[in-house]
């Protein structure tokens, strides 16, 4: 561990998302991450070099469209951390798909990619792939441009309802990457445990629908956890760092940002010891009792680096926040969301927001640093959204959050979504709210007092919407329109 000043030298101050390693390193890495997804992957097509009327043509190269669906297959799965099961033997007869789901029986995958490349003679054999699988388990099939017509889509969309399936019909190469994504994301939307520190009593509860585990631990462990918290010359550097990235500091002082820093390791020490990849804590109760500062700060770091922390034990959001990370590669922001009837637009705020709001790998948000609104006390960013860009809304829509699911079969079993503009940020004070605080055209609301209420609904930079669809129907959830 180096000496704090020599640690902020070398961080140069120059970025904010890839640079608290010193931090890091004495942390462990979260639950999922050592969980390697595999994926089969199969083409189906007939065994030539080249077709002679019908589609795709003559002109398609089979050898060099197989070769590019391999290297886009192959690159996703190294980026993502995917165990790519691809032959690049064809499937051409209707023995080789029984054998295909005999082994898909035996050894289950995460999922399934079936690649159409022939219009004449692929359908039959995908059909019977798609209907007779296991249930349980989630298959792509990808149809390139000049391998289906409407009637081949409609026909496989009517035969697998309901189940955990979804075609691509496009002419984008490129889409095989977020095939092999949403099939990453599922399988570890599976395995993901999310920290619920609220209640008196450990207690681990399944959603079936997901498979994801909530492990409620003890509501005083989090404040039992910040007195062991020392300020170390980490945390004394990860204070330094934020308060030298931000705008300016209006109402926190120097020790309002070191203990905020210090709820970071508090949340990373809890979710380690459980091993849970997000946590979701009852905060406010320790606000304002004084037992802890606001873990705000703490919460934005967290959801910049994809490890996931929602606010008031609000398990959906964690959920949701986790699913954006994986699908989207970028963090959302849950907040309270009011309406502005004079103007027929979407108020969000809340007092912890991420600030990588388009990715790990992009330049971090503009934010201030300013106390948390509601108890004026500690540190937290007031974030500056980009004026004019669009973004998705979404969150899995359980409303009893702030309880124990007591139907764990019912529980995140659909997801409402939406889409808009950002209009301009929000100033508090002079109005009231949260310090971060944004306004949004949704699109085609015509009135927004028909908003179906859910509180802490993410906001997500970006057009995310048909990605979310697609998930939702790989996962067999269902959308509901905002």
């Amino acid at each position: 561990m180096m000496a704090r000043r020599d640690f902020v030298a070398t961080l140069g101050l120059t970025a904010l998302g890839a640079s608290l390693g010193a931090v890091e390193s004495a942390l462990a890495a979260p639950a999922g991450a050592s969980a390697k997804p595999r994926v089969r992957a199969v083409f189906v097509r007939q065994k030539t070099d080249r077709y002679f009327m019908g589609w795709p043509g003559a002109a398609y190269d089979v050898k060099a469209r197989q070769a590019d669906y391999t290297r886009v297959l192959a690159n996703a799965a190294k980026m993502l951390g995917v165990d790519l099961e691809l032959s690049q033997e064809p499937v051409t007869e209707l023995g080789q798909i029984s054998d295909l789901l005999n082994q898909c029986a035996e050894k289950p995958p995460d999922g399934v990619i079936l690649i159409s490349m022939c219009l004449n003679t692929s359908w039959d054999k995908i059909t019977q792939f798609v209907t007779k699988r296991p249930p349980t388990l989630p298959v792509i099939v990808y149809s390139p441009k000049g391998t289906s017509f409407l009637d081949n889509v409609q026909r496989i969309a009517e035969c697998t309802k309901g189940t955990k399936t979804f075609l691509a019909s496009t002419s984008d190469v490129d889409w095989l990457e977020h095939a092999v994504r949403m099939l990453h994301t599922h399988a570890q939307i599976k395995r993901t445990r999310i920290c619920v520190v609220q209640g008196n009593r450990p207690v681990d509860l399944v959603l079936e629908k997901l498979g994801s585990t909530l492990r409620y631990v003890h509501f005083h462990r989090f404040s039992e956890e910040y007195k062991q918290v020392a300020a170390s010359d980490e945390v004394r550097a990860m204070a330094d760092l934020y308060a030298a990235k931000a705008q300016k500091t209006v109402e926190p002082s120097g020790e309002d940002v070191l203990n905020a820093a210090k709820m970071y390791v508090v949340c990373r020490r809890v979710m380690e010891a459980e091993g849970c990849d997000g946590i979701a804590v009852d905060c406010l109760p320790h606000v304002r009792g004084r037992t802890t500062p606001p873990p705000c700060l703490a919460f934005c770091r967290l959801n910049d680096e994809g490890r996931i922390a929602a606010c008031q034990a609000d398990w959906p959001a964690a959920i949701s926040l986790r699913l954006v990370w994986l699908l989207l590669n970028r963090p959302g922001f849950m907040q309270n969301n009011c309406v502005d009837t004079t103007r027929n637009t979407l108020m969000g705020s809340h007092c912890t927001c991420p600030l990588r709001l388009e990715g790990p790998d992009k330049a971090p948000a503009p934010f201030i640093l300013r106390s948390h609104a509601e108890s004026d006390l500690g540190a937290v960013p007031q974030v500056l959204w980009p004026v004019g860009k669009e973004v998705t809304i979404m969150k899995f829509s359980d409303t009893a959050w702030w309880a124990a699911p007591k139907h764990p079969a019912s529980c995140a079993s659909s997801i409402l979504l939406g889409t808009g503009r950002v209009v301009r940020n929000i100033d508090n004070p002079p109005s009231g709210g949260c310090r971060t605080s944004l306004e949004v055209r949704l699109d085609g609301i015509d009135d927004v007092r028909k908003l179906k209420y859910l509180h802490h609904q993410l906001i997500v930079l970006g057009d995310h919407k048909e990605r979310l669809r697609a998930y939702c129907e790989l996962a067999a959830i269902d959308v509901q329109t905002v």
